[in-house]
């Protein structure tokens, strides 16, 4: 039991999140749980409808006639719906407070490849859960406009989709689906498609729908197409960093360089980082690496950073037929270790301008118009 304020499970609390222009009301919740350092609360609810509030967050709380300050550290949703939140005068308190006043814009990653079969999707779908295990709020987005799969990798069943925003009929939480681990999903290609016919209207309400998601997140991943259809590249040309999915096989690879030609001739400057999945071996991977960076240095005059490598897995197929991704049931296999890498080496080299959302589709709508 907390002395302080007498604070125990099963109280109702009241929160008021601060500096935040979406939720601004002061919301209900209820203690589950309480330490010295931290309060377990549940998630608070508005018209029957849940509140996302996103870790980071600076709250006032108010316990009966008592009033502090405090910060939303981590959340879990799912089964079990909780916020955790530092207790009062806890050292984890504003932790994170100098990082949130100089936050950068969300990052826009686009995944592709350059012919379809490589693993693009489930890879996309494990380097995402991977992230937000890092501490990353991640947001995935199903931009693949012919193949969306994304919920189906997942066991998902979508009941909206973008479209459904263009007309104001929901917001950007209604077509949402909650991932593993935290990840936000964004199902299915309908919609994105319908991008360069959308009046002012319309497209306005798709920016401020995402302006809402980019207080939520610190990388949006969006899933593409295979090959260099223009829709495919028009993506890829709006994003921020571009990962291209390949495999040791020669047409993949060939592809995968046709592909960095491409987006070369349009955006010299833009940063393309390879990946090379289904890898029987660590030294195959980085020669695979080895062999397109060259040709792209040598040939395009860019230079094409080789991020790492994912090995060959019975898993995968096994995790496909489950529908449930391997990096969560099977977090300490070989595999999920070389994506957790990957999430490791997007992270530390997180260093390159992110216009954030806005940016991002300004430039996709520009693009689908011409």
């Amino acid at each position: 039991m907390n002395t302080l304020l007498n604070i125990h499970p099963g109280q109702d609390i009241k929160i008021h999140p601060l500096n935040n222009s979406i939720y601004s009301k002061e919301y209900h919740c209820q203690v589950i749980d309480i330490n010295q350092k931290e309060l377990k609360i549940t998630v608070p609810y508005s018209d029957g409808k849940l509140i996302p509030l996103p870790t980071k967050t600076q709250i006032k709380v108010t316990v009966m006639d008592e009033v502090f300050e405090s910060e939303i550290l981590s959340r879990k949703f799912g089964q079990e719906q909780s916020l955790i939140i530092a207790a009062p005068h806890s050292i984890l308190k504003s932790r994170h407070n100098s990082q949130k006043s100089d936050r950068i814009s969300t990052k826009v990653l686009a995944i592709t490849s350059g012919k379809g079969g490589v693993g693009k999707s489930s890879l996309a779908i494990n380097l995402a859960i991977a992230l937000s295990k890092k501490g990353q709020r991640v947001c995935l987005v199903d931009a693949d406009l012919g193949m969306a799969n994304i919920d189906v990798l997942l066991k998902m069943t979508p009941k909206y989709n973008l479209t459904h925003i263009f007309n104001e009929e929901i917001d950007i939480f209604d077509v949402i689906i909650k991932g593993p681990k935290d990840v936000l999903v964004v199902p299915g290609g309908s919609g994105w498609q319908d991008i360069a016919s959308l009046n002012t209207f319309q497209f306005q309400q798709l920016v401020k729908n995402f302006n809402k998601l980019e207080q939520y997140t610190d990388i949006i991943i969006f899933d593409t197409g295979a090959g260099i259809d223009s829709n495919v590249i028009n993506f890829l040309l709006a994003s921020d960093e571009i990962l291209l999915v390949t495999t040791p096989e020669p047409h993949a690879i060939t592809d995968a360089y046709a592909m960095t030609k491409v987006i070369t001739e349009q955006n010299k400057n833009l940063p393309v980082k390879l990946i090379v999945n289904k890898a029987n071996s660590k030294e195959e991977g980085q020669d695979v690496g080895n062999k397109v960076s060259f040709a792209a240095r040598q040939f395009l005059g860019i230079s094409l950073e080789y991020l790492g490598f994912v090995q060959e897995s019975r898993l995968f197929s096994k995790a496909a037929r489950n529908q449930h991704p391997i990096i969560d049931k099977w977090p300490f296999s070989p595999p999920s270790k070389e994506i957790t890498q990957l999430a490791n080496n997007i992270i530390g080299n997180n260093q390159s301008n992110s216009r954030g959302m806005t940016g991002f589709l300004n430039k996709l709508a520009s693009l689908f118009k011409k």
